[in-house]
């Protein structure tokens, strides 16, 4: 009997819609958020070494076009002491 309870449990988990969550820089999903940011539709962190950190996954993790690379690179070289990719 428990088991079939928790097995209920479990399929009714399985079946319900996940939240969607905003993404944090932090998490292994920030690179969904690149484009969004570069195009000024997202904010990148508010602490410039955090967000230099952030820039640079972007320009290693996500998949961008030429334009966004080159708007990348622009933001980045905004932020003191942030090197080039």
């Amino acid at each position: 009997m428990r088991t079939a309870r928790m097995i209920t449990l479990i399929g009714v988990l399985m079946t319900q819609p996940v939240m969607a969550q905003p993404s944090s820089w932090e998490w292994k999903d920030a690179h969904r958020k690149c484009a969004s940011a570069i195009e000024g539709n997202e904010t990148w962190p508010s602490e410039p070494v955090k967000a230099c950190a952030a820039m640079h996954m972007c320009a290693n993790e996500a998949v961008l076009s030429n334009k966004q690379q080159m708007l990348l690179l622009s933001a980045i070289r905004r932020i003191p002491n942030c090197q080039d990719p």
